[in-house]
């Protein structure tokens, strides 16, 4: 599974740290991914100064599948989703994860 992502905040100590900070493109790489769940938050108003928010909903879910292999992790990750302007969450039980950056 591929998320496409856009200006990743990496925390203090992380290796793309090294050079100062920066906030790179690119996309969140899951394999062997056996759960996933995702859901929005969307704003009310000016995303800048919000009236508040909507109730949060779920768009995606892939229910459990049988055949996970191997050791899993839950990746948990949040950020902002642009159509329509909300907060998104994302829970992915999976294998590996990697982070792939744009050069």
């Amino acid at each position: 599974m591929s998320i496409p992502v856009y200006g990743v905040l990496p925390m203090a100590g992380h290796p793309l740290m090294a050079d100062g900070p920066r906030l790179p493109s690119g996309k969140l790489v899951f394999r062997g991914v056996v759960t996933s769940k995702r859901s929005l938050t969307e704003y009310i108003g000016d995303p800048k100064e919000p009236d508040g928010f909507k109730d949060e909903y779920l768009i995606g879910h892939l229910p459990p599948l049988a055949s996970g292999s191997g050791d899993c992790r839950m990746y948990i990750f949040e950020g902002l989703f642009e159509e329509p302007v909300a907060w998104v969450d994302c829970d992915v039980l999976a294998e590996s994860f990697e982070l792939m950056v744009d050069e």
